[in-house]
């Protein structure tokens, strides 16, 4: 089952109760997060016990002036090592999602970041190429 939701733990409250119901379901299951969670491994702790397989995360870049040129305020770049062995040390796979184009990316980040996937373990990685469409602020 992949549950289809931008971030499943927005609503931790809401996040635990969904798992308290579905671990007697002994079901096999995987979902999107965001990179905080590693600031919750309680949390972690119930979505292995309830089934969880693997979680799809938006690392997005690992050039730390990439991150902060596109705000995404949750990603910390000095931090994506800890989240991942938060993650692998309870047998949870880990589907890395990353952009290219960035405006603070240079060729070098190609090799960096497939060294940093190596390195890391990663099981499966989702790349994509920043496509700014007209009329949003990263077009104009």
């Amino acid at each position: 089952i992949m549950f289809i939701d931008d971030n499943f733990i927005g609503n931790p409250k809401w996040t635990k109760e969904l798992l308290k119901k579905i671990k007697p379901l002994k079901l096999k299951w995987n979902a999107a997060v965001t990179s905080n969670i590693v600031d919750m491994p309680e949390l972690l702790d119930e979505m292995k016990e309830s089934g969880c397989q693997s979680l799809f995360i938006g690392f997005e870049s690992i050039n730390s002036k990439s991150i902060e040129s596109i705000h995404k305020v949750q990603n910390s770049v000095n931090r994506y090592e800890k989240l991942v062995d938060e993650i692998h040390k309870r047998g949870i796979m880990i589907n890395a999602s990353f952009v290219f184009g960035l405006d603070e990316d240079d060729v070098s980040v190609f090799k960096n970041t497939l060294e940093w996937i190596v390195k890391n373990k990663i099981e499966t990685v989702t790349s994509h190429i920043l496509t700014p469409y007209p009329g949003t602020k990263l077009y104009s």
